[in-house]
């Protein structure tokens, strides 16, 4: 599956979505600090990174690493941020 195709199904996902607005799940993103370009709330970011066995086959599998993030000051209880990643598997 292409990057473009798991970024739309995420983004599409009517559970998701329920959870995260779509334009807060980003790719690639690696500063320090939250992205200023998301709405408030939760956000996710996905990095795709080699396959398992490194680099070396670039047309093979890639590993997805999603991280989903909530700011302090919106809450610090971890059920929103287990349930968005669980709904991220099913997708």
């Amino acid at each position: 599956m292409s990057r473009a195709a798991v970024l739309a199904a995420l983004r599409n996902d009517t559970i998701l979505q329920s959870m995260v607005a779509p334009e807060n799940i980003i790719t690639n993103y690696s500063k320090d600090g939250r992205p200023s370009n998301v709405a408030p709330g939760l956000f996710m970011v996905l990095r795709w990174g080699g396959g398992s066995k490194g680099l070396q086959n670039i047309t093979g599998p890639r590993d997805l690493v999603v991280w989903a993030h909530l700011p302090e000051e919106i809450g610090t209880d971890y059920t929103l941020i287990d349930q968005a990643l669980d709904a991220v598997k099913s997708v």
